[in-house]
């Protein structure tokens, strides 16, 4: 009695379970041409997705870009800007023909006639629409005196307010008071934006506080810039120092592509 109980449910369920597999069985092979029916169409959508995909385009060389060089000028800096629009920005302007020889130029070789105005006459650059000067160091801001000796024409000058005292900086003094008697001198601070056209913009970063009094002040308290134009951005370090660096380093969301190291790096 007991036992044949038992035996008999054992018995029972033995035969659902040979009943589920034979199920099984039959399902599967309805199952798997329905399955490579599928990935057959899925693989196919992928090759017809991929054989479609639009490859970038050639950049046309008339189409409208940005462009950058720095130019040799010795142990100093120059940057050259055009915009897309074709506006003409130059950064800087290296050392004077007078300083030449300090920086690494042979004596009284002009980076202004010789190198920067030369390179603007072989693409027929007339003027300059905005000429920024960051540092009072003169291998920076010296050969902005040969260029208004020369008469070479600029719309705007862009400068920081800071005051360089001692007679170190009177070429730099001397070349702003110039530029301030023409009215085309305008003074910034850190977070303007200098110049905006469409997606490309000039931002000041620094200098954030007034470093005065500080050690290395005429290099901390000179101007260092960000140039964006759409997803690409360039760090223009200047003569900025370590106090400075620091300062900047606070800012969020300075991913660049190019950073124009600092003089003193």
């Amino acid at each position: 009695g007991f036992n044949m109980k038992y035996i008999q449910e054992y018995l029972k369920f033995k035969k659902e379970r040979k009943k589920q597999k034979k199920k099984l069985i039959s399902s599967a092979k309805i199952i798997n041409p329905i399955v490579v029916f599928w990935v057959a169409v899925t693989i196919f959508s992928w090759i017809f997705a991929i054989l479609n995909i639009k490859l970038p385009q050639k950049v046309e060389r008339n189409k409208p870009l940005l462009e950058l060089k720095l130019f040799n000028v010795g142990h100093g800096n120059s940057l050259f800007i055009k915009t897309p629009k074709g506006k003409i920005i130059l950064v800087d302007a290296g050392p004077s023909s007078k300083k030449a020889k300090e920086f690494c130029l042979p004596e009284n070789a002009s980076p202004w006639k010789n190198v920067i105005k030369r390179s603007f006459k072989d693409v027929g650059i007339k003027k300059i629409d905005i000429l920024i000067l960051t540092s009072p160091l003169e291998n920076f801001c010296g050969g902005a005196e040969d260029l208004i000796k020369d008469g070479f024409k600029v719309e705007k000058v862009i400068a920081t307010k800071n005051y360089f005292p001692g007679p170190r900086f009177i070429p730099y003094r001397s070349v702003l008071s110039k530029f301030e008697e023409k009215g085309i001198l305008k003074f910034i601070k850190a977070g303007d934006i200098i110049f905006k056209e469409g997606n490309f913009l000039i931002q000041v970063l620094s200098p954030l506080v007034d470093y005065s009094g500080l050690s290395n002040y005429e290099y901390n308290a000179s101007m260092v810039l960000r140039i964006v134009y759409g997803n690409t951005a360039v760090i223009y370090g200047s003569s900025s120092f370590a106090l400075a660096l620091n300062h900047i380093a606070s800012y969020k969301n300075l991913e660049s592509d190019i950073l124009i190291t600092p003089y003193h790096s």
